[in-house]
């Protein structure tokens, strides 16, 4: 197996750097999977911050308690983002399981279950961030359905099981852009607003 985490915002936390990165995100999965040697390949976890540094010669900071009721690492590195519990973080989501999700990749993680790195706020309310992720673990179960991009602002992926098709598209450019996605023989006319998202059946 081979496994790695990925972060689009170590050197540079800026939105502009957030969205440049999906398309290196395809470079490093297609890279991955060609130098696996056929073993699996796993992509996670996906975060918007790095869970720690690993180009620091300090120590990491850690908890001085006995338990874990502090946590146990990425809460103490500065690794939670305003923008995590956003809706556009929803369309980045889709834009990076589109790069990520190439053929020969088994799996990709996201995020933390709930708190500001989480798709869920510590009380439990859902993150805009939450639908699509719940949206894309039931895509998994079908075929891969997946393709070049348009441009660098413009990502889908679908799926395909028994006789449905499912897309979930992402515009991840500052305007409106309107677009067609073929799947066989069907086509899906959307239009999306900028960092707009959809999922259609």
């Amino acid at each position: 197996m081979l496994a790695f985490a990925t972060t689009p915002l170590f050197h540079d936390t800026s939105t502009e750097q957030l969205l440049e990165a999906v398309a290196m995100q395809r470079l490093a999965a297609r890279q991955a999977v060609a130098e696996s040697g056929g073993r699996m390949v796993l992509i996670g976890p996906v975060t918007l911050r790095p869970r720690f540094n690993n180009a620091t010669a300090d120590a990491p900071l850690m908890s001085t308690r006995s338990d874990l009721a502090d946590g146990y690492g990425a809460e103490f590195t500065g690794a939670a983002d305003p923008r995590q519990s956003d809706d556009p973080l929803a369309a980045w989501t889709i834009a990076a399981a589109a790069a990520l999700a190439v053929p020969g990749v088994a799996g990709l993680a996201w995020f933390e279950e709930w708190g500001p790195r989480g798709i869920r706020s510590a009380a439990g309310d859902d993150y805009p961030v939450a639908a699509v992720l719940e949206t894309l673990d039931e895509m998994s179960a079908g075929e891969l359905l997946w393709a070049e991009r348009p441009d660098e602002h413009l990502w889908a992926l679908g799926s395909r099981a028994g006789g449905r098709v499912r897309i979930a598209a992402a515009n991840l450019d500052r305007r409106p852009r309107s677009f067609t996605v073929a799947a066989g023989d069907e086509e899906f006319r959307l239009i999306l607003g900028p960092l707009g998202w959809a999922v259609i059946d």
